[in-house]
């Protein structure tokens, strides 16, 4: 049977973007709308930590995984055999 529950991770990511919708984006929308050609500068600086954060903590997950595989050792530390020889 097919489970249709939406997952933790994703109801926590929409919350948050409703969260920066209403606090960061709303208050300043109308103000953007009659200067569409300007920088939304409030939700830049807001913004810009916040995803440099994510940024870095994915990039530091992903650096012990590219490391492995640069050197050609499998998950588990050993090395692989190059077999094409």
């Amino acid at each position: 049977m097919i489970d249709f529950t939406i997952p933790d991770k994703v109801k926590q990511q929409a919350q948050m973007a409703e969260m920066v919708a209403k606090t960061v984006m709303r208050p300043t929308a109308r103000k953007y709308d009659e200067n569409e050609h300007d920088r939304p500068i409030e939700f830049i600086n807001f913004m810009w930590p916040v995803m440099a954060d994510r940024q870095k903590s994915t990039l530091d997950r992903a650096q012990p995984q590219s490391r492995t595989k640069r050197h050609g050792e499998s998950e588990n530390g050993s090395k692989k055999e190059n077999i094409a020889n």
